[in-house]
């Protein structure tokens, strides 16, 4: 059972067993993937919320920081969807390295990160829409904000269906994509250059009430939540199967959108830090430019998350469906490994994977929004993320010493350090955040419990045919 639970997956199987797969996403499609999750909720909702809950420094501090830890993350990602350009990302990384068991708990990890992150940007979407100043006065109800964000799950699950059912050239849709993430980051930009205007004139002034808040300098737990907003970058991996060049698009487009992404956040917050100062006053940007009289900066960022946001969901839902993909071709849950499949039975397939993950997201939406506060899903999640992180640097270190050999297009500059740097944030994560991080453990030992039935009847099966 033992030599079961740890069997693992060479590369060249990984990579033999999905060919035949079309590959038609090139660099402009990979970037604008890894933009749609990351500039999202947290652009439009995470950061102004720790704004006014920490402090614009506190804040400051905490999105440079939770940028650093990414980075390293980054890299191993991208070192390693250079050499396995397979679907499935950190879960089909740790099946090469550290064995089926501990994959499919990496892989159980994946599912909240992106069930639960796919559920709060339909959320946070919802809440824009409903708290429009063109929404009726009573629009913002928790019932109203389910019912919305529910329709947007449901629509998007049933857009990604009908795209991996059909034959529709699925780089169609990451066009679209595409144009939704210019204009959240076209809104933001709006936002820092007036903001930036307004720090810097001679006669800005406040004309409205603004709500003052507090500077904490609590900055662990405004790290905590701002390590969602960079989320995301991973979700990049996950469409590896589709892309055109993996090795030569995958490593750069991981990191341009983390590049591109880190910018802007550190531009708007830079800004937010300096009309606060100017003006005296500790408050999220939306709320400073438009307290002094430019309430048209409202309209720009209810514009940009209303058309922006739903990408978001798009690509969680679409990597969520491409995990489930890597996690039923290697037969962990499932038998079907090994099955030679028509065309259309892999369509219906994949199919299935994408109503399977729309249907899971769907089953947060009550969760987040009647059961359990806001911030304290966020950092469960972050700890999921991180823990599998974690995972990712190992996975990436003994790659590198096992493998020597396999060709790299991207290479991790000192990786036992980044290794170490990254473990280290994952076990200050869990320090911080006790209670949290006994809900992460209990999710994994439901995962564990799970699995231990498909591993004693395989290791069964195996025994019994060698008998």
């Amino acid at each position: 059972m033992r030599k079961e639970a740890s069997a693992r997956k060479s590369v060249e199987e990984l990579i033999r067993d999905v060919s035949g797969v079309e590959r038609r996403l090139t660099r402009r499609h990979l970037i604008p993937l890894g933009l749609a999750v990351i500039i999202g909720s947290g652009a439009f909702n995470v950061i102004g919320s720790t704004v006014d809950e920490r402090g614009v420094l506190t804040t400051g501090i905490a999105l440079v920081l939770a940028a650093i830890a990414c980075l390293g993350a980054a890299i191993c990602f991208a070192e390693m969807a250079s050499i396995v350009p397979v679907g499935g990302s950190v879960y089909t990384y740790t099946y090469a390295t550290l064995g089926k068991l501990r994959a499919w708990l990496v892989g159980w990890l994946l599912l909240l990160q992106y069930s639960a992150g796919t559920t709060f940007v339909a959320i946070s979407w919802a809440r824009y829409v409903s708290e429009s100043p063109l929404s009726a006065p009573n629009d913002s109800t928790s019932f109203n904000v389910a019912i919305l964000a529910t329709l947007l799950l449901l629509g998007t699950t049933f857009i990604l269906s009908v795209v991996d059912r059909s034959r529709l050239r699925s780089s169609s849709l990451f066009v679209v994509i595409g144009a939704s993430v210019a204009l959240k980051v076209v809104a933001l930009l709006i936002a820092a250059v007036v903001g930036a205007y307004l720090a810097l004139a001679p006669h800005t002034e406040l004309v409205n009430r603004v709500d003052v808040h507090p500077e904490t300098l609590e900055v662990l737990p405004a790290f905590a939540l701002l390590y969602f907003a960079y989320i995301g970058f991973d979700a990049v991996g996950t469409a590896a199967e589709e892309a055109r060049f993996p090795p030569r698009d995958l490593p750069r487009a991981i990191l341009v959108a983390l590049a591109i992404s880190a910018g802007i956040y550190l531009a708007l917050i830079s800004v937010n830090i300096g009309l606060a100062f100017r003006l005296g006053v500790n408050a999220d940007l939306n709320a400073l430019i438009a307290a002094t009289g430019v309430s048209w900066i409202s309209y720009v960022f209810y514009v940009g998350a209303a058309l922006g946001l739903p990408s978001g969901v798009v690509v969680l839902l679409f990597g969520l469906s491409r995990i489930f993909r890597a996690i039923r071709r290697d037969g962990i849950l499932t038998r079907t490994t090994g099955k030679v499949l028509t065309a259309r039975h892999k369509r219906q397939i994949l199919r299935r994977d994408c109503l399977l993950a729309g249907g899971i997201s769907i089953l947060w939406v009550p969760i987040m929004l009647f059961g359990f506060d806001t911030d304290f899903l966020t950092t469960v999640v972050n700890l999921a993320t991180a823990f599998a992180f974690a995972i990712l640097a190992i996975s990436t270190a003994v790659l590198r010493y096992r493998r020597p050999d396999l060709p790299r297009t991207f290479r991790v500059p000192m990786l036992p350090l980044v290794t170490t740097i990254t473990v280290a944030i994952s076990v200050a994560f869990l320090a911080n955040a006790i209670v949290e991080s006994v809900v992460v453990v209990l999710w994994v030992a439901l995962g564990a419990a799970l699995q231990a039935p498909f591993v004693i009847l395989r290791a069964r099966r195996k025994s019994g045919g060698q008998g």
